[in-house]
């Protein structure tokens, strides 16, 4: 959220796009990203691909 406003949609996928992934979508809309984005919710999950690239990045 930015202010009390969720970000739309495209904006969402440019926030995660320049933040090179450091931003998701999933951290941004966390209760309907699965709504908007369906194909993001299959057996590699946004969340597990965001927590793996957060882990890289400490170690």
């Amino acid at each position: 959220m930015y202010g009390q406003r969720t970000p739309n949609e495209k904006l969402c996928v440019a926030i995660e796009r320049e933040s090179r992934r450091k931003v998701t979508r999933l951290d941004l809309r966390p209760d309907d990203w699965h709504l908007i984005w369906p194909e993001l919710s299959g057996p590699t999950s946004l969340r597990s691909i965001s927590e793996d690239m957060r882990g890289a990045a400490s170690a």
